[in-house]
């Protein structure tokens, strides 16, 4: 049963790397249909669901995810970039402090939670993610 995702996964994985973003949802929704418990497949669905602008599927699809595994990193990441498109900052910025208290050295995170607090006006906030930035590099 193991190979089988893993080759599954593989399958996904190719298809979303060549900008497939349609056939990778057609193909997730297809595995979700025999197990819901795939966060994998939210995972992509969700991704694949930004890729092509669709903010409200991606945030559904991420949150499905995470009702799978709570500490999955992707589906914070893809959720909190959803919600921003939506311009929902609040919640953007929960799923993205939630992903740094997992991963407090991720960039594309602390970069993304610099962004959701500038919008917010929260500037001094910003500026204190802007030097743990810097301090990473």
């Amino acid at each position: 049963m193991l190979k089988q995702k893993e080759a599954w996964i593989y399958f996904i994985e190719i298809l979303y790397k060549n900008n497939k973003f349609e056939e990778v949802v057609k193909a997730c929704e297809d595995a979700l249909k025999k197990n819901t418990d795939l966060k994998e497949a939210w995972y992509y669905t969700g991704i694949s669901q930004y890729k092509l602008s669709n903010f409200k599927q991606a945030e559904y699809s991420s949150l499905k995810a995470l009702e799978v595994d709570d500490k999955y990193i992707n589906a914070m990441f893809c959720l909190s970039v959803s919600l921003f498109r939506q311009q929902k900052y609040k919640k953007a910025e929960k799923f993205c402090k939630r992903l740094l208290d997992l991963d407090n050295r991720n960039k594309q995170g602390l970069h993304n939670l610099k962004i959701i607090l500038h919008k917010q006006r929260k500037l001094e906030e910003a500026m204190k993610i802007n030097r743990e930035i810097e301090e990473l590099e």
